[in-house]
């Protein structure tokens, strides 16, 4: 009797040791099962705001746009309508784009901020914003410093002004002719010559005013063809877009040049001379063009100048940190 006493309570010790072993292990697999849940989530919270970088970054046309803002001005913008049907479970999103000067002063900074399934999630992207060509710091862009690669994006770029979309600068549009570039008090004046006829039959010339414009004001002037002469010693901002050119006088410009055709004097020797850069992708002569690097120049004709903005993606990562 006390034998069988003895083996009943070793019975139920061994199972109850069972049973607690059977119990520690049922947690620890319920315990794993938490951790890799939670492991799941936390990757799929940072995929997911990767993902949405990815996709801000994808509509390229928006992101330059976006990007033109903020360096034209806005401190910051925050991207909305973004298309998440693709991704679940998604709350608190935000999405930020401001300036950066890791790579280039003024380059750009995409922030993603979200929410999945409790777990707060973060990635951004950096990168540059204007074409590096123009910061380059030459006097010229030509054959010399550029590459033929970059030479022949420029050159589509250049012939593909839509100045139809141009808001707040002044615009000159030419086609062929002879035309005549004047200043007249505190404007400059482009106009046409007309031949008239008075009543004994005896030919005369009149001035046709095309254009008139504030001198202190910017323009962009776009010369397709033809010829243009400068009669005054004229000082100009903007972006000039030139063919042929007769100079009487200098013509003193505080932007960007793109020379299309020769730049020739009348009598005196004369100067187009040029604060910001010139541009001579045609291999042309640069006899009586002067031209000194000025970046401030170009950024303030930035939304004008062809090819200026070229978004270029440096870094994508899961969290802010200093590169």
């Amino acid at each position: 009797m006390k034998k069988r006493g003895y083996i009943y309570i070793v019975c139920i010790f061994i199972i109850s040791i069972i049973l607690l072993t059977l119990n520690y292990m049922f947690s620890n697999v319920e315990s794993s099962s938490n951790i890799l849940k939670n492991e799941s989530n936390l990757l799929q919270a940072e995929l997911s705001a990767e993902s949405i970088i990815n996709i801000v970054l994808s509509d390229e046309e928006e992101l330059k746009k976006s990007c033109k803002e903020i360096y034209n001005g806005s401190k910051n913008k925050l991207v909305e309508n973004i298309n998440t049907y693709v991704l679940d479970d998604i709350e608190d999103l935000q999405v930020n784009l401001s300036l950066d000067n890791t790579y280039e002063e003024n380059g750009f900074l995409l922030e993603s901020k979200l929410q999945y399934r409790g777990i707060d999630a973060s990635c951004y992207s950096k990168g540059t914003i204007v074409n590096p060509v123009y910061t380059l710091g030459v006097d010229v862009l030509n054959k010399n410093t550029l590459e033929s690669k970059e030479i022949e994006k420029l050159i589509e770029e250049y012939s593909n002004i839509n100045i139809d979309s141009f808001e707040k600068i002044n615009v000159v549009d030419l086609d062929s002719g002879t035309y005549y570039l004047k200043k007249e008090e505190l404007n400059f004046i482009v106009y046409s010559e007309i031949i008239e006829y008075d009543e004994n039959g005896e030919s005369f010339t009149v001035e046709n005013i095309l254009y008139k414009y504030p001198i202190s004001k910017g323009v962009f002037l776009n010369q397709k063809e033809g010829i243009l002469v400068v009669e005054d010693n004229l000082n100009l901002y903007g972006v000039f877009n030139l063919s042929e050119v007769y100079l009487s006088e200098d013509l003193n410009i505080k932007g960007l040049l793109a020379l299309n055709g020769s730049v020739n004097n009348i009598e005196n020797t004369k100067n187009i001379v040029v604060e910001g850069i010139l541009v001579n992708l045609l291999g042309l002569s640069e006899n009586n063009v002067v031209s000194n690097y000025n970046f401030k120049y170009l950024k303030n004709y930035s939304n004008y100048i062809p090819g200026f903005f070229d978004i270029i993606v440096r870094a994508i990562e899961k969290s802010k940190v200093e590169i």
